[in-house]
C-alpha cells in the first residue's frame, strides 16, 4: 500500500496550523481578559474608592449645609411673620446632622499619586472647614439668638432688629460654599480623564502628566492661591459670614 505523504503532510500542517491559532487567540484571549481585569481594580481603587469618595463627601457637606441654611431662614421668617405665635419648640426641628469630619486619607493619598499634587487636599480641608464654620452659625448662632428673643432673655431687643441681623448674616453663605464648586468641578474633569484614559497599573504613575490633568491642576492651584492663599487663611474662615 503506497502512503500518501502529500496527504499527510497536508493533515498535519492543518492540525499544527488549528494548534496554533488556537494558542494565539487563547494568548490574546487571556491578554485582553487581564487588561480588562486590571483596568476594573484601577477603576475601583482610583475611581470609587477615590475621586467618588472625595466628590461624594464635598457634595454631601454642601448638599447638609443648604438644607440648614434653608432651615435656618425659614426659622426667620416665621419670627419676621407671627413673632407673638412663635413656637419656641420649632427651633430645634428640621436640621440635619453635618457630617463633614471625615477626611478620607486613602482616597486623597490616592488622587494625589494620579494628579502628582496635594492641592485637591489643601482645598478639600479648607472646604470642610467653611462648611463646618457656615453650618455652626445657621445651626447653632441663628437659632440661639431666636431662643434668647422668644424666651425675654433679650428684652430691650426689637424682633426687627433680630430678623435684620439674621438675614444679613444669612444672605451671604451660599454663595461662600458656592467657591468650592470650583473643587468639584476639577474633580470631576479628573474623573472623565479618568475613564477616557482606561488605565492600567502600569500607567499610573504617568497619568499626571496628561495635558488635561496638569491644566486642572494648574487651574485648581492658581484659584487657591488667588482666592484663599494671598489672603490670611485663618481671616478667610472667620471673616463674618
Amino acid at each position: 500500500m503506497e502512503i500518501n505523504w502529500l496527504k499527510i503532510s497536508d493533515e498535519a500542517l492543518r492540525v499544527v496550523s488549528s494548534i496554533i491559532i488556537g494558542v494565539v487567540l487563547a494568548y490574546f484571549g487571556l491578554r485582553i481578559y487581564f487588561r480588562q481585569k486590571e483596568y476594573e481594580i484601577v477603576k475601583q481603587r482610583y475611581l470609587e474608592q477615590g475621586l467618588d469618595v472625595v466628590a461624594g463627601e464635598l457634595e454631601s457637606v454642601a448638599s447638609t449645609f443648604m438644607h440648614n441654611w434653608s432651615r435656618a431662614l425659614e426659622l426667620v421668617k416665621e419670627l419676621r411673620d407671627s413673632p407673638e405665635n412663635f413656637e419656641v419648640t420649632h427651633i430645634g426641628q428640621g436640621f440635619l446632622p453635618f457630617k463633614g469630619s471625615n477626611f478620607n486619607a486613602s482616597a486623597h493619598h490616592r488622587l494625589r499619586m494620579l494628579t502628582g499634587s496635594d492641592v485637591f487636599w489643601r482645598f478639600y480641608q479648607l472646604a470642610l472647614s467653611r462648611h463646618l464654620a457656615l453650618n455652626a452659625i445657621a445651626t447653632n448662632e441663628i437659632p440661639h439668638a431666636i431662643s434668647e428673643y422668644v424666651s425675654g432673655r433679650l428684652p430691650n431687643a426689637e424682633v426687627s432688629e433680630i430678623v435684620e441681623e439674621a438675614f444679613k448674616t444669612l444672605q451671604p453663605m451660599p454663595g461662600k460654599s458656592d467657591e468650592f464648586a470650583f473643587l468639584l468641578h476639577a474633580l470631576h474633569r479628573v474623573t472623565g480623564e479618568l475613564e477616557r484614559s482606561r488605565l492600567g497599573f502600569g500607567k499610573i504613575q504617568t497619568f499626571a502628566k496628561n495635558e488635561c490633568i496638569k491644566n486642572v491642576v494648574k487651574e485648581l492651584e492658581d484659584h487657591y492661591r488667588s482666592r484663599f492663599l494671598d489672603k490670611d487663611v485663618e481671616s478667610v474662615l472667620s471673616e463674618k459670614m
